[in-house]
C-alpha cells in the first residue's frame, strides 16, 4: 500500500491520486473472482457522457467480505492520514460497481462525477490496462493504469465544501478487457440515484 500520508497530500493539492500496484497476487485474484454479478450494458450516453462497456451494481453492504475488507481498509488508513492532517474522515464507502470494458472498443469519455458522490471515489483496476486521462487546470495528466493499480478522485465536499475532482476520460484498454472495480459514497444513500 502507498503512503496514505502522500496520497492525502496529492489529493488536497489535485483532488485526484495514484497508487500503483496497490493490489497484488492472491489478493487482486481474490476481488477479480465475479461470479456473484450480474453484467448488462452500460447506458451509451447519459447526460453528454459517452462510453461502452457492461455494469453491474451492489449496495456496499451486500458486496462479497473480500470486497468490504478491501473498501474498509483503505477508508481507515485515509482517514488516519487526513485526520493526522487537520482534515475530516472519508465517509465510509455505501456502493460498489464494477465495469468491463473491451480491448480496442470500451471507453468513457471526459466527464465530472455526479456531485451526490462524496469523499473519495476508489477505482481499482482488477483486468487490463488503459491510458487515463485527468485535467489539472490546464494541463492533463496521462498514466497508463495496470491491473491491482488504484486510482483516487475526491467527490465533493471532501476535504471542504468547495472540493470537486478533476475531469477525467478512460481511452480503450489494448492488451486485453479492462475490469475495474469503483467504490463511492452516494450521499442519497446506497443505490439513491444520481444525477449526472
Amino acid at each position: 500500500m502507498a503512503d496514505p500520508s502522500a496520497l492525502i497530500e496529492r489529493l488536497t493539492k489535485t483532488a485526484w491520486a495514484r497508487s500503483p500496484r496497490a493490489v497484488e497476487g492472491e489478493a487482486l485474484s481474490d476481488l477479480t473472482d465475479l461470479r456473484y454479478l450480474d453484467f448488462t450494458n452500460a447506458p451509451p450516453e447519459e447526460g453528454g457522457v459517452r462510453q461502452h462497456g457492461y455494469q453491474a451494481y451492489l449496495p456496499y453492504g451486500e458486496a462479497p467480505a473480500v470486497v468490504q475488507e478491501f473498501g474498509d481498509k483503505w477508508i481507515e488508513h485515509l482517514s488516519r492520514a487526513a485526520s493526522a492532517e487537520g482534515l475530516p474522515r472519508i465517509p465510509a464507502f455505501n456502493e460498489a460497481s464494477w465495469f468491463r470494458y473491451p480491448e480496442g472498443v470500451g471507453y468513457i469519455t471526459a466527464h465530472l462525477d455526479p456531485l451526490v458522490f462524496r469523499g473519495v471515489i476508489a477505482i481499482l483496476s482488477l483486468t487490463g490496462s488503459a491510458l487515463f486521462r485527468v485535467w489539472e487546470g490546464k494541463s492533463i495528466q496521462a498514466i497508463q493504469v495496470a491491473a491491482g493499480d488504484l486510482v483516487l478522485v475526491c467527490g465533493t465536499d471532501w476535504p471542504n465544501s468547495a472540493a470537486r475532482g478533476p475531469r477525467h476520460e478512460v481511452h480503450p484498454p489494448t492488451d486485453e478487457d479492462r475490469l475495474i472495480m469503483t467504490l463511492r459514497h452516494n450521499a442519497r444513500g446506497a443505490n439513491g440515484g444520481y444525477d449526472v
